[in-house]
């Protein structure tokens, strides 16, 4: 009889804390059988007035989240409420999904009116940084460029932009060497200008080797003073060039991000209404929120900046015998057969 009692007790399962049952995985009558490891009854919540968001940051990006970091975040539940928290964990195991690789990271919320319930799909964004009373521009007037001008080049890696330096020894000099050419080619050059220019090229050559053999294999460095004789290149070229060549050649460095790595700059081009025509105007960029960039030199409060409009690129159209028509681009022009 005692035995039986002991037994009969053993049946009364009781929670290990006070909360709310979110998931019952056994049913009324159901034999429950403990082997190797405890079988889940119940999943309770203790304290839904907290939660905690699981956040997928993809690998380009987590380099920039740190404990501390205030997360804005909303649910399909309630699309027009905004919830705050604060990154709580960056989780160092990596998650592969597709080839894609991403880390989860844990935000922490309050949850006062319950409104957030175990298992939404939340809409996060993590604020890395925050500033106020800048001057700013929408993102679109940094793409912009007028019908028929020639593409600016992107901020390239290391070693293709006009300093180099990004790779060591020999073959990163000569990328670099690369990306200035790529650079000059765009000015399009007088036979005089080439001539100038293929005498302070050659000089910036055997700069180029002796500051890569005093870096000693520092990129830092090396980076530092590949941009500095990059530099005194470029203002070498300058006085022979005519003002449109000169003001190409400052929208071009501007382009390519002549504030340097490391520097927390960027370079950038925006097109400015002056007397009713666009004009380039060199800039330097900071934060950006996807919509606007903060432009920390170059423009002034009050500048017109073009963000689209004006007439439409021109291009060939060339029929199957060979005679070439214009018309805009995306159609409209005629082609006789």
């Amino acid at each position: 009889m005692r035995s039986q009692r002991v037994d009969l007790s053993r049946t009364v399962i009781v929670s290990p804390i006070d909360g709310v049952v979110v998931d019952r995985q056994i049913e009324p009558g159901q034999t429950v059988a403990a082997s190797l490891s405890a079988p889940v009854l119940f999943r309770i919540a203790q304290d839904l007035s907290k939660v905690q968001v699981k956040i997928s940051v993809d690998e380009a990006d987590i380099g920039q989240v740190r404990e501390g970091q205030r997360v804005k975040f909303t649910v399909d539940a309630f699309p027009d409420d905004t919830y705050q928290g604060i990154v709580t964990q960056v989780r160092k195991q990596p998650v592969t999904e597709q080839n894609v690789v991403a880390y989860v990271v844990i935000a922490q919320a309050d949850n006062p009116r319950g409104n957030l319930l175990p298992g939404m799909t939340a809409n996060a964004d993590i604020v890395l940084e925050q500033k106020s009373d800048v001057l700013k521009v929408p993102v679109a007037a940094l793409r912009w460029q007028p019908a028929g001008s020639t593409p600016q080049p992107a901020r390239g890696g290391p070693g293709f932009g006009p300093y180099g330096g990004g790779q060591r020894g020999q073959g990163g000099g000569q990328r670099g060497m690369m990306g200035t050419q790529r650079l000059i080619d765009q000015l399009d050059l007088s036979p005089g200008q080439q001539k100038a220019w293929a005498v302070i090229e050659a000089d910036l050559r055997t700069q180029r080797a002796a500051a890569s053999a005093a870096a000693g294999g520092d990129r830092g460095a090396m980076r530092e003073a590949m941009r500095k004789l990059t530099q005194a290149a470029f203002s070498k070229l300058e006085p022979s060039l005519n003002p449109d060549q000169k003001q190409k050649l400052a929208v071009l460095r501007a382009a390519l991000g002549q504030g340097g790595r490391g520097s927390g700059f960027a370079g950038g081009v925006v097109y400015v209404l002056r007397d009713d025509k666009p004009v380039p105007v060199p800039v330097r960029t900071g934060a950006s929120d996807g919509a606007f960039t903060e432009i920390r030199g170059g423009l002034k409060a009050g500048d017109q900046v073009i963000i689209g409009g004006g007439p439409r690129a021109k291009m060939e159209v060339r029929s199957p015998f060979g005679a070439p028509t214009g018309g805009p681009a995306g159609g409209g022009g005629r082609t006789r057969f």
